[in-house]
């Protein structure tokens, strides 16, 4: 249903468009009026104001953005938790998935695997990618994990149509990929 991202050590704070964007109703009126908790993160936990979230727990769509995924400390990798939703009328029959990719690097903290560069930094317009080794794709996330920017294999970006703040770009080759923070000015 949702690919939201956090960062190691890190808190997600939900928003009701993580959810609602991709909800589907055949009666084109209906939004998402709750979720339903059907199982729980293995690699993490789901708090609700500061209290643990159970399974079965109902969540209006009001309270989804007081709802926080805490990754385990120092997790990093995939994780999940499945939901039910509600239209207003009736609970979905199915299942789905909310996917939470924890990135093994924390907020405002360069590590790489591979060395690769990344310029200017910061920029107001293009960034260009250098490397050693051959990369495979480029994409630029957003401080909450969020895809910006889909994978590319250009060695350079053009970043003018993005707000000022903080990116990330992430290199991806032969499939190992590497982080690096970008400033947008």
């Amino acid at each position: 249903m949702s690919d939201v991202g956090v960062f190691r050590d890190d808190t997600l704070e939900f928003v009701y468009a993580d959810l609602a964007s991709s909800f589907l109703d055949p009666d084109t009126d209906d939004t998402l009026r709750a979720i339903r908790i059907m199982g729980l993160p293995s690699n993490g936990s789901l708090e609700l104001d500061g209290t643990p979230v159970a399974l079965f727990d109902d969540i209006t769509a009001e309270q989804i953005n007081s709802l926080v995924y805490i990754p385990s400390p120092g997790y990093s990798g995939s994780d999940s938790y499945d939901i039910r939703v509600k239209d207003g009328w009736h609970w979905s029959n199915n299942m789905s998935s909310v996917s939470i990719t924890v990135y093994d690097w924390a907020l405002g903290v360069e590590e790489s695997i591979f060395e690769f560069e990344v310029y200017p930094n910061p920029t107001s317009d293009f960034v260009q990618i250098s490397s050693e080794k051959e990369i495979a794709s480029f994409r630029v996330l957003d401080v909450r994990g969020r895809e910006i920017i889909p994978p590319s294999q250009e060695k350079q970006i053009d970043l003018s149509s993005l707000e000022d703040g903080t990116y990330f770009a992430e290199v991806l080759i032969v499939g190992v990929a590497s982080v690096s923070k970008v400033i947008k000015k």
